[in-house]
Order: structure tokens, then C-alpha cells, then sequence
């Protein structure tokens, strides 16, 4: 009868340190090489409002023609700046527009649909100004940089708004580090609104050549 007790009493330990091993390996495995959540880009994107986008950014960029008509505009061959391309710093206090037109249709969501994917919080819900990453001040002596080439390099195709909101943060995260191209509206200098397939991350190429 005792050896009956201390046999099982052996296999029970025995299962208890096989599941404590188990559960050890597991989590071991899963520090050593975290699990990456596949987004699917192209489910995200057709979730995504893209004709009140497109009619936001439209509006915008009729408004942005109408503003540069009035000022000095250098040829693009003579730009280096946003100055020289009568591009406003403060585009929204320059344009004077409805406020909305400047929220993307991520913002007309119910928050907590705007905010949260499962987990994950999502971009802003305005537009991002591409613009913006060609102000850098270049201190005296420092040679031109692509940032000050790409004022004549692109004349009035410069993308001036683009919108990325259709995908959560770990989306674009993901898709920067995939070098995965996704869908995106950009609002160019010249007030057309186009599709195009970028990067996120790669502001150089955006810039320079989409």
C-alpha cells in the first residue's frame, strides 16, 4: 500500500515538473524571438473613408492655389526654401478653412474606434504636413543637403499633406521596418490630391521621387 502511495505520489510530481518545464520553455522561446503580428494592409485600407479624404485635401488644396496666386513665386529651379515656393510656415492660419477639413475621417470616428485598435493607439487623425521635413535650418558653411534640393528638385509635385491614417501605429511601424509600400493620399504644392504607394519612414523617397 505505501509503495502504491509513493509511486503516484512520483508520477504527480513528475507531471507538475514536466508542466513547469514546459511552461518555461514556452516563455523562453517567446523572449528569444518575439512574435510579430501580421497586418494585412490591404484589409486596413479598405476600411478607411478614402473619398472624404480625398474631399478634404481637395478643398485644401484648391484654397493653398488660390493663397500662391497672390504672393511671389520663385520658378522652381530658384527655390530653396518654402518661401520660395509661397508655401505658407502656418498653413492652416494662412488658408483660413473650416476647421474640419483638416481632420481626417479617422477623427469623425467614435473615440474609442479612433484611439484603439484592440490595443494599439492609432496615428493622429489630422494630416501629417510632409512639408515640414524639408525647414530644417542648415547652419552657415554646411553644404545643401536633399532636404534643400528637393524645393527645385520637385517643383509643384512637392507632396505638401499626407494622410496615413487609414493603418494603426503597428501597422506603419510594421510597414516601415517591412519596407512595405501602402496606400496613402498627398496633397502636392500644385494643389492635386493623389494615390500613391510610400514607405513610411522613407521621407527621402516621398520627397524626392513620389
Amino acid at each position: 500500500m505505501r509503495w502504491r502511495i509513493a509511486t503516484a505520489a512520483t508520477l504527480v510530481a513528475a507531471v507538475f515538473l514536466a508542466v513547469f518545464l514546459f511552461r518555461l520553455a514556452k516563455e523562453a522561446a517567446a523572449d528569444a524571438e518575439p512574435m510579430r503580428m501580421i497586418h494585412n494592409y490591404e484589409q486596413l485600407a479598405s476600411r478607411y473613408d478614402w473619398a472624404r479624404s480625398r474631399a478634404n485635401l481637395e478643398v485644401i488644396g484648391d484654397a493653398l492655389t488660390r493663397y500662391r496666386r497672390k504672393q511671389k513665386v520663385k520658378p522652381p529651379k530658384l527655390r530653396k526654401s518654402a518661401a520660395d515656393a509661397a508655401l505658407p510656415w502656418d498653413l492652416k492660419s494662412a488658408l483660413k478653412l473650416h476647421e474640419e477639413v483638416w481632420w481626417t475621417p479617422r477623427h469623425n470616428l467614435p473615440r474609442a474606434a479612433r484611439t484603439k485598435t484592440g490595443s494599439t493607439l492609432h496615428v493622429a487623425s489630422s494630416y501629417g504636413f510632409a512639408y515640414l521635413n524639408l525647414t530644417r535650418r542648415r547652419p552657415p558653411g554646411e553644404r545643401a543637403t536633399w532636404e534643400d534640393r528637393a524645393w527645385s528638385a520637385r517643383g509643384d509635385d512637392l507632396p505638401v499633406l499626407i494622410d496615413w491614417n487609414a493603418y494603426p501605429t503597428d501597422a506603419l511601424m510594421a510597414a516601415g521596418e517591412e519596407g512595405a509600400k501602402i496606400r496613402c493620399l498627398v496633397l502636392r504644392l500644385s494643389g492635386r490630391v493623389d494615390e500613391i504607394r510610400a514607405t513610411p519612414g522613407d521621407i527621402k523617397t516621398l520627397m524626392l521621387r513620389l
